[in-house]
């Protein structure tokens, strides 16, 4: 069934991917544009980022951008110029990642077999900065912390879970694999703090999800990750393994530094709404419907 033959009046495609020849008004959302800034990790999905993906938007009659510096991206990588660019900020699950419901927690900690710890969340691609933050924890001096890594093994860097006995850290660093989401949040609730030292985000949902159980974060200061997280995150330079190993000792051994970013985190995460992001897009889509 065409939308042609249905007389629809416009298109909303969720992920950057739309029309090349609308026969409607179609808006398309873009999250980062990751395969053109780390190419490497997206070795056949650069190149429709690269030829693709800008004869789309270009027919597009809008675009929606998940943070301002995705919509910054958009404009300097692609060239568009008078298109309506409109920025609309993730949710995450709320019901989920609270404070609350810590009711099964002990429980659901006891099977990962953790110390102390603190937790970073992410797939191991290459952005994500593991290797650093590795060699980062590695040099603090913490002997009963361990470092959590919570997400799938990537293939584009399989001896990732060698690097640590390499570093003379193999029994303080655990790779959990994929973990539901009520464990990860009881992960995010009895960490220590989060570390997040990404290269590059088009938004960051783990940090949402970290502020929204009290756990204080550790992150990189580029990229959209200081526009979600304001004042309520330890800042530190993701290309230096010395910042990051400073982020981590001051956050871990500061119990007062801690309350500071576990409180404004709190207050941080109340800014980002799933209701609140479903609204914005339907007006948008409203706007260009008429």
């Amino acid at each position: 069934m065409s939308l042609m033959k249905h007389k629809i009046n416009l298109f909303y495609s969720p992920v950057p991917e739309g029309m090349l020849f609308p026969v409607c008004p179609q808006i398309v959302t873009v999250h980062d544009i990751l395969p053109i800034v780390f190419p490497e990790s997206y070795p056949r999905v650069q190149y429709y980022f690269r030829y693709i993906l800008p004869l789309i938007l270009i027919q597009s009659k809008a675009i929606i951008a998940i943070s301002d510096n995705t919509k910054k991206d958009i404009e300097s990588q692609f060239d568009i110029k008078n298109k309506p660019i409109h920025v609309v900020y993730q949710g995450y699950k709320k019901s989920i990642f609270n404070t609350r419901n810590k009711d099964r927690d002990r429980e659901i900690l006891q099977k990962y077999y953790l110390k102390p710890f603190i937790l970073c969340v992410g797939e191991t691609r290459p952005y994500k900065n593991i290797r650093r933050l590795m060699e980062a924890f590695s040099r603090v001096k913490l002997p009963n912390v361990e470092l959590a890594i919570v997400g799938k093994l990537n293939k584009l860097d399989r001896e990732i879970v060698d690097y640590p006995r390499h570093l003379g850290i193999g029994n303080r660093v655990k790779f959990l694999g994929f973990v539901p989401d009520e464990s990860l949040a009881a992960l995010y609730r009895s960490a220590i703090a989060f570390a997040f030292p990404s290269l590059y985000e088009g938004f960051g949902i783990p940090l949402l999800e970290a502020m929204a159980c009290g756990c204080p974060v550790i992150a990189s200061h580029v990229a959209s990750i200081p526009e979600v997280c304001g004042d309520a995150a330890e800042y530190v330079d993701p290309w230096s393994v010395e910042s990051i190993a400073t982020g981590i000792y001051r956050v871990a051994t500061d119990v007062s530094l801690r309350s500071t970013l576990r409180e404004g985190g709190l207050e941080r995460v109340k800014l980002f709404n799933t209701h609140r992001m479903f609204e914005e897009i339907i007006g948008i889509l409203h706007r260009y419907s008429r």
